[in-house]
C-alpha cells in the first residue's frame, strides 16, 4: 500500500490506556473497506504499558499502523496534539478519530460513513450513533442520541446554542478543511474537537446515520472530567468561550448570541458564585436579569455568596452531592 492510495487516516491519541487501547485498536483493524486506510497513533508519554501494546501490533501490522512514541508528555506542555502531531502527517481524503480509550464496534463503520459522504458533496462530517460505556461500572447505556428523543438540526446554530456533545469516535470529516480549522484555532482552547466541529458545521452540512457503531468511554478523570470541582467550572467556561468565539467569527445574528448566554449563564452562574469569579459572577446575573431569566433562588443564591461562610457552606454541599461536570456540555 502507497501512501498516495490512503483514502482515509484514522488519527488515535493515547495516553495511559493499557486497560483500553487493545479494544481500540481492534476496532481499527476489523474495519472491511474498498479502500486502504492507516492507523496514525500519538502516544503522549504513557507512563504504563500502552507503547507496549501500540508496538505488539505495529509488529504485525507495519504497513497499518504508523505511531509516535513521544518521549515527554506534550498535552501538560499545552500542544495541540492533533494539530501539530496527528492531522498534518494524514495522507487521506477523510479523517476518522478515536482515543485510545474509546472503540468502534462496526466492521463497516468506515465503509459506511465514506460511502454517504462519497454521494454527498455538500457535507462536511458525518457522524453515527453510539453507546456509552461508564467504566467505574461497567455499565452501557445503548443509542444514546436516540434514546434523549431530541431531533437534532445538526446546523452550526444548533451547536452554537445547545451545546451537545458528539463523540469524536463517531466522526469521519472531509480532511479539506483542515486549512480553515488551524485558521479558527486558538493556542487557549481547552478542547481540539469543538472548535473543528464548528469549523465543519459553518462551511459544511453534517451527517448523522442511526446506527450504533462506537463505544464512547467515560472515565472518572479525563481530558474532560476532572475530580477538581474548580478545574471542571474553568473547563465548562473554556468550552462556553470557544462557542462565543465562533459565534463572533463567523459574524452570527446577536439574537443568537443571546440564546446562547440565556442557555448558559443560570448553568454557571451557581458555580460562580460558589468558587467567587466576581468577573462571571456579575456578568451572568445581570444577563439574566437584563432578560427577565432570574430566579428567586438565583438571586438568593447570588446576594448570600457575598459573604465567605455561606460560599463555603455551599461548596462543602455541592462537592458532597453532586458534580457540575456532564451537567451542560458533556
Amino acid at each position: 500500500m502507497e501512501d498516495n492510495q490512503i483514502f482515509v487516516s484514522i488519527c488515535c491519541l493515547t495516553y495511559n490506556h493499557e486497560l483500553y487501547i487493545r479494544d481500540c485498536l481492534e476496532g481499527f483493524i476489523k474495519q472491511k473497506t474498498n479502500f486502504p486506510f492507516e492507523i496514525l497513533i500519538h502516544d503522549d508519554a504513557s507512563t504504563d504499558k500502552t507503547p507496549q501494546i501500540i508496538r505488539e501490533y505495529e509488529t504485525i501490522y507495519p504497513k497499518l499502523i504508523k505511531p509516535i512514541y513521544q518521549k515527554e508528555n506534550q498535552y501538560s506542555k499545552g500542544k495541540g496534539i492533533s494539530i501539530k502531531f496527528q492531522f498534518p502527517r494524514a495522507k487521506g481524503k477523510y479523517i476518522a478519530i478515536c482515543e485510545g480509550d474509546d472503540y468502534w464496534t462496526d466492521p463497516y463503520k468506515l465503509q459506511k460513513q465514506v460511502d454517504f459522504l462519497e454521494k454527498n458533496d455538500d457535507y462536511g462530517l458525518v457522524y453515527t450513533e453510539y453507546d456509552k460505556l461508564s467504566q467505574s461500572n461497567k455499565r452501557i447505556e445503548k443509542n444514546c442520541f436516540k434514546n434523549n428523543s431530541v431531533v437534532y438540526p445538526n446546523t452550526f446554530e444548533d451547536f452554537l446554542i445547545n451545546s451537545w456533545f458528539v463523540p469524536p469516535a463517531t466522526w469521519v470529516f472531509r480532511s479539506a478543511i483542515l486549512d480553515q480549522f488551524y485558521s479558527k484555532f486558538k493556542d487557549e482552547y481547552v478542547v481540539g474537537d469543538l472548535p473543528l466541529l464548528l469549523t465543519i458545521s459553518a462551511n459544511y452540512k453534517v451527517g448523522y446515520i442511526g446506527e450504533s457503531m462506537a463505544v464512547y468511554r467515560v472515565l472518572k478523570s479525563s481530558a474532560s472530567h476532572f475530580k477538581d470541582y474548580y478545574k471542571e467550572y474553568k473547563f465548562e467556561l473554556g468550552i462556553f468561550n470557544i462557542h462565543l468565539d465562533f459565534a463572533t467569527s463567523y459574524n452570527v445574528d446577536q439574537s443568537l448570541v443571546v440564546k446562547m448566554k440565556d442557555r448558559f449563564y443560570p448553568y454557571i452562574l451557581f458555580a460562580a458564585c460558589i468558587l467567587n469569579d466576581i468577573e462571571v459572577k456579575q456578568k451572568s446575573f445581570t444577563h439574566l436579569e437584563e432578560n427577565k431569566l432570574l430566579t428567586k433562588k438565583m438571586g438568593y443564591i447570588y446576594r448570600i455568596t457575598d459573604y465567605s461562610l455561606p460560599r463555603i457552606v455551599l461548596k462543602a454541599y455541592i462537592v458532597l452531592k453532586f458534580r457540575i461536570s456532564n451537567l451542560y456540555f458533556r
